[in-house]
C-alpha cells in the first residue's frame, strides 16, 4: 500500500515581490516629479512677482521724488531745458536738477535712480493744459515712466506737478 503524504501548504514569506516594489517606486517617482514641478513653478511665479513689485516700488519712489522736485521750481524761467526725454531746472534752493534716461536707467544729475527703465516722457503744459514748447508758458509738467522688469509686461507710471507760485 502506498502511503500518501499530505503536503501541507507552506506559509507565505513576509515582504514584497519584485513587481510590487517596482510599481511602488514608479508611483513615488511620478508623484515626486509632479510635486517638484509644482514647487518650481510656484517659485518662478514668486520671483517674477517679487521683481515686478520691487520695480514698481522703485518707480513710485523715483516718480514721487521727481514730482516733489518739480514742484520746487519757483518760476518757468528756472527751467533750463524742456524736451520730451530730458528736463533740467533750478529748484527752490537754486540747485540744478536734471532728469534723463541713459540706456535702461533713469538718471538724476547723472546718478542712477532706477534700472529697468524702457522710457521716460516729459510733457510741458501751459495754463490751459495744452502742450507747449515755450519755456515761459510752462505751468505744469507731466512725467511718464515706463519700466519693464525682466520677462514681464511693461509698467507705466504717470504723475504731474504744477510749478510753484503760479
Amino acid at each position: 500500500m502506498k502511503l500518501r503524504r499530505w503536503i501541507q501548504p507552506t506559509k507565505p514569506l513576509p515582504g514584497f515581490t519584485l513587481i510590487e516594489a517596482a510599481v511602488t517606486a514608479t508611483i513615488l517617482v511620478i508623484l515626486s516629479v509632479v510635486i517638484a514641478s509644482f514647487i518650481f513653478s510656484a517659485f518662478q511665479a514668486w520671483v517674477v512677482t517679487s521683481n515686478k513689485e520691487s520695480t514698481l516700488n522703485l518707480g513710485r519712489n523715483s516718480l514721487n521724488r521727481m514730482v516733489t522736485e518739480i514742484k520746487g521750481i519757483n518760476k518757468p524761467q528756472n527751467i533750463i531745458t524742456a524736451i520730451a526725454t530730458y528736463c533740467a531746472f533750478n529748484d527752490i534752493n537754486s540747485q540744478t536738477v536734471s532728469y534723463t534716461a541713459s540706456g535702461n536707467q533713469l538718471l538724476r544729475n547723472g546718478s542712477p535712480l532706477i534700472t529697468n527703465l524702457s522710457g521716460i516722457n516729459f510733457t510741458y503744459l501751459d495754463s490751459s493744459g495744452n502742450s507747449t514748447a515755450v519755456i515761459n508758458n510752462i505751468r505744469s509738467i507731466r512725467v511718464r515712466l515706463t519700466m519693464q522688469p525682466g520677462g514681464t509686461s511693461p509698467i507705466t507710471l504717470e504723475s504731474s506737478a504744477r510749478i510753484r507760485n503760479l
